[in-house]
């Protein structure tokens, strides 16, 4: 696939999924649903139909990602991370844990890299502002989900950091698109990079 049509797919189906969480698809985005081979943006139709918090905003410019998690843990979606394309496990997914407490659909927005939200800012400080991230759970999900929509890997130039989770050490899971496998390391709580970012959760 022409990698600029697979980019423009990937953008399409957050623009799909922003009109879902709205409660406002267009005949066009479900002619679109309905044709995607995935079944998983299909079921997302029947899921996503729920008000949104009164305190949830979503940016009028801004598209979104939703992330469905039923009775999933870090070892399941990374298993079915490894279903999609090849991976590579520098750090140990058994020893992962989910610390944040876990909800039906959580919310993301619809960027292909990372590091354009939160760039530099370590696990601490994002406790320190408030910010929660993706668990490595919904981390593997988006994933896979993006790619097998769109045909495009999400972080090709930066990583993802889970500070929803954790390794058994301590340190913090992070995944990013490595030249052919979907790679999964991780951080010290207190390490920052440009090119490392958390993605924020809506709700």
């Amino acid at each position: 696939m022409n990698d600029m049509l697979a980019r423009q797919k990937a953008r399409a189906v957050g623009k799909i999924t922003t009109a879902l969480l709205l409660n406002d698809p267009s005949e066009e985005d479900l002619r679109v649903i309905n044709s995607l081979p995935d079944a998983t943006i299909k079921r997302r139709v029947k899921t996503i139909y729920f008000p949104l918090p009164k305190n949830i905003i979503l940016e009028p410019e801004q598209n979104y990602w939703s992330i469905v998690v039923p009775d999933m843990n870090p070892q399941k979606a990374f298993e079915l991370r490894k279903q999609i394309t090849s991976v590579y496990e520098y750090t140990s997914v058994s020893k992962i844990i989910d610390v944040y407490p876990r909800i039906k659909v959580s919310v993301i927005k619809a960027n292909l890299d990372t590091k354009v939200e939160y760039p530099n800012v370590s696990l601490n400080k994002s406790m320190e502002l408030g910010l929660f991230g993706t668990t490595f759970t919904e981390g593997c999900l988006i994933d896979g989900r993006v790619f097998k929509d769109s045909g495009v890997h999400l972080d090709v130039s930066s990583w993802t950091l889970h500070t929803g989770s954790r390794g058994s050490d301590g340190r913090v899971p992070r995944s990013r698109w490595l030249d052919v496998e979907f790679n999964v390391r991780s951080y010290n709580p207190d390490y920052a990079s440009p090119y490392l970012s958390l993605r924020q959760k809506q709700f």
